[in-house]
């Protein structure tokens, strides 16, 4: 439960905490998704070793755990329903796709440096987050002291298509989608409160600095998805790492 008086409006609004994630202790979630009646968390490693993904069940029981056989930070992960595969944010300004359920990668694409502006961050490749909506998909990076950038791509089967990007604010971690609403979550940092920015959607629109809404929730807010109109928050202070000093 979020802090009873600081956060005394979000804990009147709760539906269901879900469950409390055991996360071993070099696993860092980033990423959530979900499909049908299993629920999808990406992780990276404190120690160096390879980036994971954690299936679940609907009550929180671990089935299994997927080996990506790469390092990266897996900062959004989304689910392509109608060909049944997967993204998630690779290395370098990558994301790859993997067939669902078996997980068995197809191809990567390199999306910083292709097609309109650059996704970078301290002068980096990236590609922080993304999020699959309306057979579209979200790619978008983080940035600390300037806005981000959202790409989108048209999916056909394997391949996917530029179609244009939009500018967001800073220290974006996510985003989802809900009748004509885009929701975005920004955090940065273990001391410092997130939000969720509200904007009416626009597949025209080329800026969205001013939300219609912002809410106010606990640090190191990630991947937010919805689903059945429901809103469901990934927390990365559920890690062993910043469980003891996150406020």
């Amino acid at each position: 439960m979020f802090g009873i008086k600081k956060y005394k409006k979000y804990n009147s609004l709760l539906k269901e905490k879900l469950f409390s994630y055991n996360f071993l202790d070099n696993e860092v979630p980033q990423g959530l998704c979900i499909i049908k009646n299993k629920i999808y968390i990406t992780c990276y490693k404190t120690d160096n070793t390879n980036s994971c993904v954690i299936e679940y069940d609907r009550k929180g029981t671990e089935l299994r755990k997927i080996d990506l056989e790469n390092k990266a930070h897996v900062g959004g992960i989304g689910y392509d329903n109608k060909n049944k595969v997967i993204y998630i944010c690779d290395i370098k300004g990558t994301i790859s796709s993997y067939s669902y359920p078996t997980f068995k990668k197809i191809k990567s694409y390199e999306i910083a440096f292709s097609s309109g502006s650059k996704l970078i961050e301290n002068e980096r490749p990236v590609c922080s987050y993304l999020t699959y909506y309306d057979n579209i998909l979200y790619v978008g990076s983080f940035n600390l002291g300037k806005n981000g950038i959202i790409k989108k791509y048209n999916i056909n089967r394997n391949k996917i298509e530029y179609t244009g990007e939009f500018i967001v604010p800073n220290k974006v971690q996510g985003l989802t989608f809900y009748k004509g609403k885009m929701i975005i979550s920004s955090s940065y940092g273990r001391r410092k409160n997130s939000y969720l920015l509200v904007f009416d959607y626009d597949e025209n629109k080329k800026e969205y600095l001013k939300p219609n809404k912002k809410y106010k929730f606990p640090p190191m807010l990630e991947q937010i998805t919805e689903e059945n109109s429901n809103l469901y928050l990934l927390f990365e202070s559920s890690s062993n790492k910043y469980k003891n000093t996150c406020k």
